[in-house]
């Protein structure tokens, strides 16, 4: 499969954000929290491309100068890292997929243990495996980021639906195989990550 196969058989668009394909995940699809919880029929993910950010600095007062980051529209994306790292990624799917899980799975018994959840606790209940988070997780989005280490951008991978912290969600950060970086949706989307 290569990058524009995966453009025909998927809608894609361009917006503010960045460069959207709609997809339909084999793996992640039986990961399925707001599904069940909410009724939600809807059976894609958006992979999105943010644009490439540079930093910027803007003076806020005497003395004081703020920097930040700001897209860059003139720069075509996605870019050539960002094509390989996500044909990377679907190409490892299931593979890469049972890795981010059995990571998130240790965080999960980690915040357990923090939070002194009880075993039958609805909340979070005691697991014993990362395959029983299916009900507890839902994969809502994924960014190819333009930040990248040797020819491959970063991916983060937001789930939105997530039973231990529906305001925050949880996010991802990978790289190829590894999982870089385990938080919230900062984490999955974050523009300035380098290895």
């Amino acid at each position: 499969m290569n990058f524009d196969e995966i453009l025909k058989k998927n809608r894609s668009y361009k917006d503010d954000d960045g460069f959207m394909i709609e997809y339909k995940f084999n793996y992640w699809a039986q990961f399925r929290y707001n599904q069940i919880r909410w009724n939600s029929k809807d059976d894609f993910v958006i992979i999105e491309f943010p644009f490439v950010h540079e930093e910027k600095e803007q003076i806020i007062g005497e003395g004081v100068i703020q920097k930040y980051l700001s897209p860059n529209r003139d720069i075509v994306i996605p870019t050539s890292s960002q094509k390989e790292a996500l044909l990377f990624f679907l190409s490892n799917e299931a593979s890469l997929g049972q890795r981010v899980v059995n990571n998130i799975f240790d965080e999960y018994n980690r915040q357990r243990s923090i939070y002194k959840e009880p075993d039958d606790s609805s909340y979070m209940p005691k697991l014993q495996n990362g395959n029983e988070l299916v009900t507890y997780l839902e994969l809502t989005r994924v960014y190819v980021l333009p930040n990248s280490y040797g020819n491959t951008s970063f991916v983060g991978l937001y789930f939105g639906g997530c039973s231990w912290d529906e305001e925050h969600g949880l996010g991802v950060l990978t790289w190829k195989e590894r999982v870089v970086k385990i938080g919230h949706i900062e984490d999955a989307s974050d523009l300035r990550f380098s290895l």
